[in-house]
């Protein structure tokens, strides 16, 4: 933590101790910073990178962690595939293969509520294909009234590990039945229960009355299958627009957005960065 009663430092005096620190021991360029000086302000830590050589506008949490390279997934984004479903797969799969990211299937999911107010949150990809990317949920939550109210949704697919991110943009439609039944059944026992107890984005007043309304389900479907219900399903986000981006450094990254036409094939435009 900071050092209590720590004296702030000018730049110019900053800089002028961290020379003489750096040359009196040969700590390193962060711990010499931190245990000497105490609490810094924007510009002294600047000044601190710039002595050592190192540009401020570049992260110091990239340059700790650097980008994993995958070039069996790069996109050639001067000449780009025609299917964009295919090169998400191919970016999907990387950051399913080559990323220690737990969850390589999560993407915010923005939508309009019905008064107009826009809303994110994270959910899971159970599933993609030229149709679009689908997730599950309760259709009396949050996000499923504003889906109804409004049925365009935008999700963003961010793997920080590979400095990539996928945003797809489009209509939503429902999932069919079957495909609603079938992921359904495929969940563990205990996220069926949770699912038909939770009303979602209801208030409840404490955990204990949380747990006591799975209980309840629990006991009334002992030693039977748990049948899906109606407001429970899939909703199915249609590739309208994709966009791909891939940092680089200092900045200068590269993006490239697909935007489907009336036929179903996609015209492709590079952006700048």
């Amino acid at each position: 933590g900071k050092r209590r009663g720590a004296k702030i430092l000018g730049a110019d005096e900053f800089l002028r101790q961290l020379a003489t620190d750096a040359a009196r021991a040969p700590r390193s360029k962060r711990s010499v910073a931190k245990r000497e000086h105490g609490p810094l302000t924007d510009k002294q830590v600047d000044a601190w990178l710039r002595y050592f050589g190192i540009d401020p506008t570049e992260s110091l949490i990239m340059m700790k962690h650097p980008p994993i390279e995958h070039p069996a997934s790069a996109l050639n984004f001067d000449h780009p595939p025609h299917a964009p479903m295919d090169a998400f797969a191919r970016w999907y799969e990387a950051a399913h293969e080559a990323t220690s990211v737990p969850n390589p299937n999560a993407m915010s999911l923005a939508t309009i509520d019905p008064d107009g107010k826009p809303s994110v949150r994270v959910v899971l990809c159970r599933g993609f294909d030229a149709r679009g990317v689908v997730f599950y949920t309760n259709r009396d939550s949050r996000k499923g009234e504003a889906l109804r109210a409004h049925p365009r949704a935008c999700v963003n697919f961010h793997w920080d590990q590979l400095d990539r991110q996928v945003r797809i943009e489009g209509s939503v439609a429902h999932t069919t039945e079957a495909e609603s039944d079938a992921y359904w059944n495929s969940r563990p026992r205990e996220n069926r229960v949770n699912a038909c107890a939770s009303q979602q984005s209801r208030p409840i007043g404490t955990r204990a009355a949380l747990e006591a309304a799975v209980q309840e389900f629990e006991t009334r479907f002992a030693g039977q299958d748990i049948p899906r219900p109606s407001h429970w399903g899939g909703f199915r986000i249609a590739p309208e627009r994709i966009e791909f981006w891939q940092g680089h450094k200092h900045r200068l990254h590269d993006r490239l957005i697909y935007v489907r036409q009336d036929d179903g094939s996609y015209v492709t435009t590079r952006l700048c960065p």
